[in-house]
């Protein structure tokens, strides 16, 4: 700016170059609180950013456990009917007991029956078949208690 400028402004504006020259010290006051807003919105703006990357972070590890859970859920709910689909009731595994006692001394009793009535059994053949199917019987018995214990 020019010397002839200077003196043009002065010369129009004595009034407002008073005021500026007065309020001076307000205006490095305002100047100085400006600059301080500034620099703490400055510093928000990093922690902002600091904090989007953390949310970002955060946010990332969330989708990859919720994918995890996902996947383990319908895997559950697989095995789950799958066990569905294998498991026998306790109810017929009891049935199925009750039919191989059944079973075994039905076969004892044609056993006892060829020994004593038909007497086509000897002795020793008699006590080991005998035996055997009693044997048998009583483990299934043993087996039809601890189901139902």
């Amino acid at each position: 700016m020019g010397h002839e400028e200077v003196k043009k402004l002065t010369s129009d504006n004595k009034e407002w170059l008073r005021t500026t020259m007065s309020c001076e010290p307000e205006i490095e006051e305002v100047q100085k609180l400006l600059h301080k807003y500034q620099s703490e919105i400055e510093e928000l703006s990093k922690q902002n950013l600091e904090s989007k990357s953390e949310l970002k972070k955060a946010l990332d590890q969330y989708d990859d456990k919720l994918e995890i859970y996902q996947v383990l859920k319908a895997e559950n709910k697989a095995l789950e009917d799958d066990f569905k689909q294998k498991s026998v009731s306790k109810k017929k595994i009891v049935d199925l007991l009750n039919t191989r006692i059944k079973e075994y001394e039905m076969k004892t009793k044609d056993i006892e029956k060829q020994f004593y009535k038909e007497q086509s059994l000897d002795m020793k053949q008699f006590v080991k078949q005998y035996m055997t199917e009693r044997r048998e019987f009583h483990k299934q018995q043993i087996y039809k208690h601890k189901v139902n214990a």
